[in-house]
């Protein structure tokens, strides 16, 4: 095509660790970065959120929601991460977003993070923008853990995002 126009995202709502749901609906005007994962358990994954943790004030800096959404049931989430409002300590710094359960595995599918022919979960990275359509987007069986090239990709999408939806106002 001439001109390329991202995809929308698919909704969600879905459970963080105190069983609150929530939705891609209430994120409405706010850039969200979506990171499918593992579990918690998952060695890979953990390294991958150790390599973004000093990068997450920026991203919230930028105004992106993280959001991480984990094959973890509920239970097992309470369970590792801490059932009070404080997470467990070793896991404070590395999650400071909410973390949600997609036991089912229906929103990893849902969004293409999942191996039809493996039968089973990849890693994937979205970045959304504010009217929720899929900027950029990371699929794959290893984690992505390049988060400064992916934060300064992500300010310029969403720069080039908003001076689009303003020429089409105009």
């Amino acid at each position: 095509p001439a001109r390329w126009i991202p995809a929308p995202a698919p909704p969600f709502e879905l459970p963080d660790r105190f069983g609150e749901n929530l939705s891609l609906g209430t994120l409405s005007g706010k850039p969200v970065f979506l990171q499918f994962f593992l579990g918690v358990q998952c060695a890979f994954c953990l390294q991958q959120f150790e390599a973004f943790q000093p990068y997450w004030e920026e991203f919230d800096d930028s105004g992106i929601e993280v959001i991480a959404i984990s094959i973890n049931p509920l239970d097992e989430l309470k369970e590792i991460l801490g059932t009070e409002k404080e997470l467990v300590p070793a896991f404070r710094d590395l999650f400071p977003f909410p973390i949600l359960a997609d036991p089912e595995l229906d929103l990893f599918r849902a969004y293409g993070v999942f191996d039809d022919f493996e039968k089973g979960p990849m890693h994937g990275s979205f970045l959304l923008s504010p009217d929720h359509e899929i900027l950029w987007q990371n699929v794959s069986h290893n984690p992505f853990d390049e988060p400064e090239a992916l934060l300064s990709e992500a300010r310029r999408l969403l720069r080039v995002h908003e001076f689009s939806r303003n020429q089409k106002k105009d």
